[in-house]
């Protein structure tokens, strides 16, 4: 068996308790449905990575999961439609535990309630009625999660900003 470097990092990372437990199937997440493979994978490597979108609730506090952050544990995670959206905005941090089963969202998205989430926010200080997550290191273990957003009531369009 030839070993790449790709196979290698995951060894030294699982060496040091890093490496999140599940097979390269949708964003990293063993536990997501093969029909939410459209999510997003975003490595926490201290880019800020920006994306747009809509989003149009078909039930309260349902949101669509839309990105997959994999994170090592160093870095603060900040997720973010601050000002950057005309709806009221809820995002939400799920663990793949949680992602078992998903229900359906809005245009065919696979979706998940806020309950369900390991953090959520809705209306951010200062961000009139959009929301910001800003979770610390020290507040979440390495491992791959899965983000959510979605509407407080009507929905529309939205920028989103994603740093870790």
């Amino acid at each position: 068996m030839k070993i790449t470097s790709t196979m290698l990092v995951c060894v030294v990372l699982m060496m040091a308790k890093l490496c999140a437990v599940g097979d390269a199937q949708a964003a990293g997440c063993s536990q997501l449905p093969q029909r939410c493979s459209y999510i997003q994978e975003i490595e926490c490597d201290g880019t800020t990575h920006s994306f747009s979108g809509s989003y149009h609730p078909t039930d309260a506090d349902l949101t669509s999961l839309r990105y997959s952050i994999t994170s090592y544990g160093n870095r603060n995670i900040v997720v973010s439609t601050c000002n950057t959206a005309d709806f009221d905005t809820q995002l939400a941090l799920f663990e793949c535990s949680a992602l078992v089963q998903v229900e359906s969202a809005w245009n065919g998205t696979c979706g998940k309630y806020i309950r369900d989430s390991l953090y959520h926010n809705d209306d951010a200080t200062g961000c009139d009625m959009t929301s910001k997550l800003m979770i610390r290191p020290i507040q979440i273990e390495s491992g791959t999660y899965i983000i959510g957003v979605g509407a407080y009531s009507v929905g529309g369009d939205f920028n989103v900003t994603i740093s870790c």
